[in-house]
Parts: structure tokens; C-alpha cells; sequence
């Protein structure tokens, strides 16, 4: 946001405040730098038959009900093959490239990423969240994938205005930012903003100021 970002000013408040121990101050939010990706999400889960919420395991087991009530007892586990957009930091991209260089064929031709599965393994909360990727080299079937069905990683980050950034930093959630936005946006407009991004940027969010 320029001279006008909140965060900013908020960042060098803190910094004068505690010179010494700035980084430890919990609204302290340090620049962040993240890639965005297009994957195929190929988690095996329920899918709830009522409102269509994807359900993973949480532990050993998946959940029995919807919060829409609906039974999920009785549901197909199976892939969720869906694409949806990967955003994280710059050390699971980096053990991403490690990947796409360093598993090879019967030839030593590096095998590339789009021809086999990864897991991703999450570990820790907020700022000391650690997510690690393990190559699933015999998970290697054949995917067809248009270019249509992918998304435009360029229109998957919101621009917030600064009165909007405040609400966030003050606990606002951003779905009911986006909601205000009526007065000036069309419904339309709107219900594509909020279901193709609100998620990730929720997530991104947390792990900012949490």
C-alpha cells in the first residue's frame, strides 16, 4: 500500500517500541514471501452431499456430521481431484525445485513434478508452521488437465483498502470485509471474489498476524 500501508506503520511503531525484541511482539508482521500455484488437490475425503464442504481426516478418522447437520457416516471416501490454488512460502517452493531436479528416470532425464504425486506433511501453528513435501514417485498415473480448468494465479490475491487493512489488523474477519463491499460491488462480482479466494487468504492471514 505505499506510504499509506498500516502494517507498515504499525511494523515501525513496534521496532521503536521494543529495538531489541521487535520480532517477538505478536502483531509484529514480517515481510512475507509466498509463490502461487496451480495444483491438483487429490486428498482422498468425503464431500458432504448437502452443501458440497470437503471433509479430510482429521487424525485417524473423518468427521461423522456436516455443520449443516447432514450424516457424513455414509459417505464415499475418494479423491477430491480438484485444482485449486497452492500458496505458501519460499521454503516449500524451494524443496519443490530439490524435487523437479532431483527425481530421476531410468535415463538420469529428471521425471518433473507434474508426473508424480506429493504429500504434504504439516506440522507446528502459526509463525512456526512447517510444511513438508515427500515425492510419491509410484503415484505417477496419467492426468489430463485442460487450461481452461485452471485458475489465473494473477486474480487470486485481494487488494484491500487501507480502512480495510485496519479492520483486518483489528479482527474483522474477511469475509465480512468483502461482504461490505455490497455498496460498491456488484453480487456477482462479489460472490466470485469471496468463493474462489477468501479461504486461502484467510489461511495466509493467520499465519501473518497469528
Amino acid at each position: 500500500m505505499g506510504d499509506d500501508c498500516p502494517v507498515c506503520e504499525n511494523n515501525k511503531r513496534i521496532i521503536r517500541d521494543n529495538p531489541n525484541e521487535f520480532r517477538k511482539v505478536s502483531s509484529y508482521a514480517p515481510r512475507v514471501e509466498r509463490h502461487s500455484v496451480n495444483v491438483l488437490d487429490r486428498t482422498p475425503a468425503k464431500v458432504c452431499p448437502s452443501c458440497g464442504k470437503e471433509y479430510k481426516k482429521e487424525g485417524q478418522n473423518f468427521p461423522t456430521s456436516c455443520t449443516c447437520g447432514a450424516s457424513l457416516v455414509n459417505v464415499e471416501v475418494k479423491p477430491l481431484n480438484k485444482i485449486k490454488i497452492l500458496s505458501k512460502g519460499k521454503d516449500l517452493f524451494s524443496q519443490l525445485n530439490i524435487l523437479q531436479d532431483s527425481i530421476l528416470d531410468d535415463k538420469k532425464e529428471p521425471v518433473g513434478l507434474k508426473n508424480f504425486d506429493i504429500s504434504l506433511f504439516v506440522s507446528g501453528t502459526g509463525r512456526d508452521t512447517k510444511t513438508t513435501a515427500v515425492p510419491q514417485i509410484t503415484s505417477n498415473d496419467k492426468i489430463e488437465i485442460s487450461k481452461e480448468d485452471l485458475f489465473s494465479v494473477k486474480n487470486t490475491t485481494i487488494k484491500l483498502s487501507v480502512t480495510e487493512m485496519l479492520d483486518l489488523m483489528n479482527g474483522v474477519q474477511l469475509r465480512d470485509i468483502l461482504t461490505a463491499r455490497k455498496a460498491s460491488a456488484s453480487d456477482s462480482e462479489l460472490e466470485e471474489e469471496v468463493s474462489t479466494t477468501s479461504d486461502q487468504i484467510e489461511s495466509t492471514i493467520n499465519e501473518l498476524f497469528n
